[in-house]
């Protein structure tokens, strides 16, 4: 994660694959990723909090 100056701000660990996709609402994030999963993160405890299934292919949209 990085702010609009470029500084990274914390890395966030979790999918096995690249990230196609993120949408940010409050203080949660979610992801999709190649890895054929989609992750609802809380950025307060820097960590992914749910993971949301196997896909049947890459998640390239998501919505909060």
């Amino acid at each position: 994660v990085w702010d609009f100056e470029g500084k990274k701000l914390r890395t966030l660990t979790g999918h096995t694959a690249g990230i196609s996709c993120m949408r940010m609402s409050g203080q949660s994030l979610v992801t999709g990723s190649y890895d054929n999963t989609a992750r609802l993160w809380d950025y307060r405890v820097k960590k992914s909090v749910m993971t949301m299934g196997t896909h049947s292919g890459p998640v390239t949209t998501v919505d909060v």
